[in-house]
């Protein structure tokens, strides 16, 4: 074995790692006899990282050392009469090390030292090529499944490789073996199409999908032709793909079968489903209806990918998605299911909407209340529907996705399921999740919220419950003035300086709170500046006095402090300036500073909206936020000046150029051309919901008569 081994210079060819890693001793190794050698394995690792080295675990360029790089194809006939000995216990590692330093499935525009190696490693496994067919027949199915790639390398010889793959397709037990040799045979309609013409390609697959007897292959082809050549294929293949999808839930594979990637059998064949539709793509229509057919599945794997699909299907495209969302919504009855289904419609806030109706009644058949000790098995299905109770754990109580899904719709069905989760005497975690996406239809939810808030601050037995306290609090600021109420208990909660930052939501609840003046004038010189700029727009919200808030706001403003922190704090300085209107407008010229000299997006944003608020004029700040945005379409996602890539900015715009009305008239055809989009800006679904009604109120207001 390994004739002419001794003949190659490796001193010079095996520099890069130094002797430690002497190719002909890993070579050897791995040829070892021994059944129990452990050694082989190693030097077989040791002999991939040398010869095909990984660009993301160092920084290794191949041109740096041509030699170095050529080392892979200088060992190429060695691993090659590896791979070829039955006697080798590693030969389908050893085939798939081949064909990585060959470019198997890897880039063809490759140059340099890079495309030497990979020409020189090609020309000797042509050499080899008859030994390798034999490969196909072999008894061992990892080996029949590695060589594929390897013959896919052989561009140069597709009249011998392609004759041999298309009959060892017909007679081939495993479906990944086979999966693989209808890859590259498709691969040369894609890559070779006049080569394909010749060999009869195209042909062979309309017959492969016309024939029905096997819908692996027939999903295998299709998602290939796609890829390659799309027009080659029917005018419809919707019908072929969900017929071979529903026909593989009878396909029987051998014992022996085991699916790559520690996937279930089940799971692989809908991953083969879902190949077809991703692949799809290119005919976006017949992609729509196959991911409908898919929710008819008979297995509950490809109905469980058809929700997923769905879901990103809706949270990729603006538009109506009744029939997606009612598909979804059908397996909400499916105790196999539901909770994909769940997950999935919760994701869509207020997309989810028009199956609210679906998420009730599917609420409705579960109990509301499971409790678990903790040591218990936990009850199933889980995580449970409504919410589970952790004995042991309260901080483990939150609301289950059902319960998130209805509520995340915002709609005021929903509100008796939230209004159960207040009513408890457990008060569970995350309760803020659920309420905000309510908004005003909250507000009838206020005295529990707040009755909740009070039980979860004076707890004794669990002071973590303060986090529920504080996130409840946060969530009747958001409420603002109806919630006013709860202003001295909240003002108690500000005795302990860790909550002192609760000091903001005394100034959301506006002058309904102003019987906590004394609590909030005693932060007015709180060490800490977001402090000091709640409590003094908190105090002018009590007592319409400005110049104790702005005496605290114009230092913040002035600040020029660039870390992420001082950032914040100056943003949110200028937002409250902002909103104190015209009894603000002698900070007008630190505004101007801050839009001419700011350095990120928000700071000017924020600074030429509290212009217009402080002083009524709309001059700058309409033509400043439209320059932004024409910035964002032109400059780098990376600048930090770019709205692009930043959806609430725009947002935040809209809800000002609505502020301004008809004076925002240029603004008109940013607004109009944001609504034409089809695709959702990045973000959630609800926040892309929200920008489009802001466009649509802007609009409103701006041609109002």
């Amino acid at each position: 074995m390994f004739a002419g081994l001794g003949e190659v210079d490796w001193e010079s060819a095996d520099s890069y790692y130094g002797a430690e890693s002497n190719i002909p001793e890993l070579l050897r190794r791995v040829a070892s006899r021994d059944p129990g050698d452990d050694k082989r394995r190693v030097a077989l690792l040791l002999l991939r990282d040398r010869l095909h080295p990984d660009p993301d675990d160092y920084d290794y360029d191949p041109d740096d050392d041509p030699g170095d790089a050529l080392l892979g194809s200088v060992c190429m006939p060695f691993l090659l009469e590896l791979a070829l000995d039955p006697l080798v216990d590693e030969r389908s590692e050893l085939l798939k090390l081949i064909a990585d330093i060959a470019g198997a499935g890897a880039n063809e525009e490759a140059v340099g030292a890079e495309r030497r190696n990979r020409q020189t490693a090609r020309e000797a496994i042509g050499r080899e090529l008859p030994n390798l067919l034999d490969l196909l027949a072999d008894t061992g199915v990892e080996v029949r499944r590695a060589v594929t790639p390897v013959l896919a390398v052989c561009t140069g010889q597709w009249h011998t490789v392609v004759p041999a793959l298309r009959a060892h397709i017909g007679i081939e037990p495993d479906p990944i073996a086979r999966i693989g040799m209808m890859d590259c045979v498709t691969s040369i309609v894609r890559y070779w199409p006049e080569q394909a013409d010749r060999l009869g390609i195209p042909r062979w697959c309309a017959e492969t999908l016309a024939a029905d007897e096997d819908p692996i292959g027939q999903l295998t082809v299709l998602r290939g032709m796609l890829d390659a050549n799309s027009a080659a294929l029917p005018s419809s293949v919707t019908t072929i793909a969900a017929r071979a999808v529903r026909r593989l839930a009878s396909v029987e594979l051998p014992d022996s079968f085991s699916a790559p990637n520690l996937l279930s059998t089940e799971e692989w064949l809908a991953g083969l489903a879902q190949d077809v539709y991703v692949s799809l793509a290119v005919r976006p229509t017949e992609q729509y209806d196959f991911l409908r057919d898919l929710f008819h599945a008979p297995q509950p794997e490809i109905r469980r990918d058809a929700c997923r699909l769905a879901g990103e299907r809706i949270r990729r495209w603006r538009g109506e998605h009744a029939e997606l969302l009612e598909a979804i919504a059908e397996q909400l009855t499916d105790r196999a299911l539901w909770q994909t289904a769940a997950e999935q419609l919760g994701s869509l806030g207020p997309a989810a909407t028009p199956v609210l109706d679906h998420i009730l009644e599917a609420l409705k058949r579960y109990p509301r209340i499971t409790e678990w000790d903790g040591e218990s098995p936990f009850p199933q299905p889980l995580p449970l529907p409504w919410l589970s109770l952790h004995t042991r754990d309260p901080m483990q109580n939150q609301p289950g996705p059902l319960l998130r899904a209805a509520a995340g719709t915002g709609d005021p069905r929903a509100l008796p399921a939230v209004r159960w989760t207040l009513e408890l005497d457990e008060i569970p975690d995350r309760l803020d999740h659920i309420l905000e996406p309510l908004g005003a239809h909250a507000i009838g939810l206020v005295p529990l919220i707040h009755a909740c808030m009070v039980r979860a601050h004076t707890n004794p037995a669990d002071r973590r419950l303060d986090l529920r306290a504080h996130r409840l609090a946060r969530a009747l600021g958001r409420i603002g003035e109806p919630a006013a109420a709860a202003a001295p208990d909240i003002a108690a909660m500000l005795a302990n300086d860790r909550s002192a930052g609760l000091v903001e939501v005394l100034g959301q609840l506006g002058v309904g709170a102003r019987a906590t003046v004394e609590v909030v004038r005693g932060l007015l010189d709180h060490p800490r500046p977001r402090v000091r700029v709640d409590a003094a727009f908190a105090m002018w919200r009590f007592t319409g006095d400005p110049e104790p808030a702005l005496a605290r706001l114009r230092p913040a403003l002035a600040a020029v402090d660039e870390s992420v922190r001082a950032r914040d704090l100056r943003v949110h300085a200028i937002e409250l300036t902002g909103r104190m209107g015209f009894a603000a407008g002698d900070c007008a010229p630190a505004l101007r500073h801050l839009i001419d000299h700011g350095r990120d997006l928000w700071t000017i944003t924020a600074a030429a909206i509290a212009l217009w608020r402080v002083t009524g004029d709309p001059d700058p700040t309409v033509p400043l936020l439209l320059d932004l945005s024409a910035r964002g379409r032109t400059e780098s996602a990376q600048d930090e000046l770019s709205a692009e890539r930043r959806p609430h900015w725009l947002t935040v715009a809209a809800d000002c150029f609505a502020e301004i009305g008809h004076a925002a008239q240029p603004a008109a055809q940013l607004l109009t051309a944001e609504l034409a989009r089809t695709e959702r800006r990045h973000g959630t679904v609800a926040a892309d919901i929200e920008l489009c009604r802001a466009c649509r109120r802007a609009l409103d207001r701006i041609f109002a008569a």
